[in-house]
């Protein structure tokens, strides 16, 4: 609402709107926000929007001064997009005077995590700024609109704590295994951000990634360390650590090499193929063996590979 007086200079004290400025811990629920009214003397009227952001908090409530309650009206409309407006009146012709530290307070769900923020703005959107104080209507260098800021906090360390080591798992035969029941416990007062880990074996970092590593990495065989580390949104960390020992003590399957026997071909052939076939073939690092051939015979061409 606009109320419509004249604008002169005066010599009195003008009204001063001030949002609070504070920080809450992430385990709270819920936080009160007071906008405080300052040389509220023989005021006339004012309008404002406010503003906070709604990713943050949900408003619930709002505590309005009784002295000013009669005329107030708060919009709340945009509370859901984290927006009120503010329209009032006085009844009496020569404006209404309360004492400082009157307040309107705001009562929300705190929603946000650690290390968010929020601001709290007066504005001119959707309502505009108006105020009248003494009989004049203000301009923007009399009136006093100071904006506030919540920050939330954690102060709070997470704990996690790694499965009692050390795990024993046996590749049965594979050169590699994935592991189960390797997941950690965290408990965390807020909220987590991520849990990450790191992979050394003989003092070498050999990999890291988040999460848990049961059914998600390939160990080797021999001893690994891993270490979790758990973070939360206020930056606080903890680790733990505990030792995976990969075994093979299947007993290895046989790989056999054969090769043609008592080849025929024909004397009018200018080429021949000659054979070479590798059975139980599996997990094998390398393998060496030679052939040999009456060079009078045969020469030597190209050799391909099939699998």
């Amino acid at each position: 609402m606009l109320f419509a007086l004249p604008i002169k200079s005066f010599a009195q004290p003008f009204v001063q709107f001030t949002a609070q400025t504070t920080s809450v811990d992430c385990a709270t629920n819920s936080v009160s926000i007071d906008i405080d009214i300052k040389d509220f003397i023989q005021t006339n009227a004012f309008d404002y929007s406010f503003h906070w952001d709604p990713t943050v908090l949900t408003l619930t409530s709002i505590d309005d001064p009784s002295v000013v309650t009669p005329s107030i009206l708060i919009g709340q409309a945009g509370s859901s997009s984290g927006t009120l407006t503010f329209s009032w009146f006085s009844i009496l012709m020569g404006g209404l005077t309360v004492p400082d530290g009157t307040m309107i307070t705001l009562n929300f769900d705190l929603i946000g995590n650690a290390s968010q923020t929020s601001s709290f703005t007066f504005d001119d959107t959707p309502t505009f700024i108006n105020i009248a104080q003494y009989g004049m209507q203000l301009n923007s260098s009399q009136y006093t609109l100071t904006n506030g800021l919540l920050t939330i906090t954690d102060t709070t360390s997470p704990t996690i704590t790694c499965p009692a080591g050390p795990l024993t798992f046996d590749t049965g035969g594979a050169m590699t295994t994935q592991i189960t029941g390797a997941a950690p416990t965290v408990s965390e007062n807020c909220a987590t951000d991520f849990i990450s880990y790191e992979l050394t074996m003989n003092g070498s970092n050999v990999g890291v990634g988040t999460g848990d590593v049961s059914n998600n990495v390939d160990f080797e065989i021999g001893t690994t360390t891993v270490t979790y580390t758990v973070s939360d949104f206020g930056g606080n960390t903890d680790m733990c650590s505990f030792d995976v020992i990969v075994t093979n003590n299947s007993a290895p399957t046989m790989m056999t090499i054969s090769m043609d026997n008592n080849l025929q071909v024909s004397c009018e052939d200018n080429t021949v193929s000659f054979n070479i076939y590798a059975d139980a073939f599996n997990n094998i690092r390398s393998a060496q063996f030679a052939i040999s051939w009456p060079v009078a015979a045969l020469q030597y061409i190209l050799s391909l590979i099939h699998i």
